[in-house]
């Protein structure tokens, strides 16, 4: 899975080129739609009240 541009939309980005390279050459990286194959990180919100 590889977006010549980038997923953020903004041709501003300082990443938008970041797989540029390897679309070009049709390279690929795998991505898993599985969630129990993700490796997901949860970052929680900043508390509104300042209490932790």
């Amino acid at each position: 899975f590889v977006i010549a541009g980038g997923n953020g939309g903004r041709p501003d980005s300082e990443h938008v080129s970041d797989h540029y390279t390897a679309w070009l050459k049709g390279d690929y990286f795998d991505m898993s739609l599985v969630r129990e194959e993700m490796n997901i990180v949860r970052q929680d919100k900043a508390s509104t009240t300042g209490a932790e």
